[in-house]
């Protein structure tokens, strides 16, 4: 994602100047993402300990899993690819009364799924796929109508994420239990939007941050290896949402790809010159995030052949790649789309240090049975602190006008 897009600058009616929250994409998202990681952590350890009830039809365990993915990350998404998606098409951005309505049908997602058990799961189910479809539909119009084909694989991804949501909502509809396959589809499907995506952003903007200091090395070009790498990824996300992982064979190839996977993917991330970032933490984050990547591959592995437990992979990615690059991503966009320098106050760096320590933490609270429900709680805790530096710091730049723009905010209505 480019840190400017030509929506950013472009004159902007009286309406939106007035309800800038309205005017991108990443404004409405960002804030929802990050609220949206901290509510249901709230609400979801005393659901998951028996202290307290939520009229949810999802099992504890379910509900967490489906808003931290269908809920946190799908907004955190969104928020990119409608600010993104105009950069890459030319296509005009959504904006106004489409965005609030997008934004609403998301939100509705959340309180529907939540109170879904006295409400209806099927209506719950019917609102909540419908938003990680209308995003890969429009993704796909603006990609077509710009003829920017090799984009549409982005469509491809959040369809599949649309896929997941509609599996994990089976269970509640009576339909049958598919909630393992509608996880691994959907950790899949965002491993395969970081390997795509981040795997282009990370390089590219590490690139232009060497040529500007006048380093090199460069990172290379998008090539062979990361094609190879993309390759086994998709692989390894196929074979674990169809093979059944409790035959010792089948668990055992998912296993090997998923190993495979992370090795090339390490390989990859070590050609991308991370270590001479380390002075710039909105440049280090994207490589500590993908970084997670790789990790949480190997884990996967690991836990397909039955060495460590399933939650260590999950929390590497969910916590780990998604998570951290997730606030990176968000960070930097909103400096960049608001009209400031690019650069992490000590704020944002303690930001990025929380998110780092909760998924490191949740991941040995998984190998480690030792550290057991404190663990958990500490995680919990760290991960909380997280979005609400981010809320503090980046909340109110996402309900301002750019800073070069303010002028706009007085401007008379026609």
């Amino acid at each position: 994602m480019a840190d400017t897009s030509p929506s950013d600058s472009a004159p902007i009616d009286a309406g939106l100047a007035r309800v800038p929250l309205l005017g991108m994409g990443l404004r409405p998202f960002f804030l929802g993402a990050a609220l949206w990681a901290i509510l249901p952590m709230l609400l979801w350890l005393p659901y998951w300990m028996g202290v307290m009830d939520l009229p949810t039809a999802f099992a504890p365990l379910e509900w967490h899993i489906h808003e931290m993915l269908f809920g946190y990350a799908s907004a955190a998404l969104a928020g990119f690819l409608l600010t993104a998606v105009p950069s890459w098409t030319g296509e005009a951005p959504v904006r106004g009364g489409a965005l609030l309505g997008l934004a609403a049908i998301w939100l509705l997602g959340r309180i529907t799924v939540l109170t879904s058990e006295m409400l209806s799961p099927l209506v719950a189910a019917v609102i909540d796929v419908a938003f990680p479809l209308l995003l890969a539909l429009w993704t796909a119009k603006a990609c077509l109508a710009a003829g920017n084909k090799k984009n549409l694989v982005v469509a491809l991804m959040v369809l599949l994420l649309a896929v997941a949501s509609a599996l994990h909502h089976a269970a509640p509809l009576d339909l049958g239990d598919f909630s393992e396959q509608a996880r691994a589809l959907a950790l899949g499907g965002f491993a395969l939007m970081i390997g795509l995506v981040g795997g282009r952003v990370t390089p590219n903007f590490t690139r232009n941050w060497l040529k500007s200091r006048n380093k090199s090395p460069l990172p290379p070009e998008f090539g062979t290896a990361d094609k190879a790498a993309m390759v086994l990824l998709a692989a390894t996300v196929a074979a674990w949402v169809l093979l059944p992982p409790d035959n010792a064979s089948t668990g055992a190839v998912t296993g090997v790809l998923a190993l495979a996977a992370g090795a090339l993917h390490l390989i990859r991330l070590a050609r991308w010159r991370g270590l001479a970032t380390l002075s710039d933490p909105l440049m280090a984050v994207l490589h500590l995030g993908y970084l997670w990547l790789p990790i949480g591959l190997v884990l996967l592995g690991a836990a397909q052949l039955g060495w460590v437990p399933a939650a260590a992979p999950s929390h590497a990615l969910g916590g780990g790649a998604f998570a951290i690059m997730i606030l990176g991503v968000m960070s930097r966009a909103t400096l960049g789309h608001t009209g400031r320098p690019l650069k992490a106050g000590i704020g944002t760096t303690v930001m990025y240090a929380l998110a780092l320590a909760s998924v490191i933490l949740r991941v040995l609270a998984a190998l480690i049975p030792e550290l057991g429900i404190p663990g958990l709680h500490g995680a919990a805790g760290l991960w909380i602190l997280a979005h609400l530096f981010f809320l503090a710091l980046y909340g109110p730049m996402l309900l301002k006008p750019r800073v070069d723009l303010r002028h706009e905010r007085d401007r008379p209505s026609l």
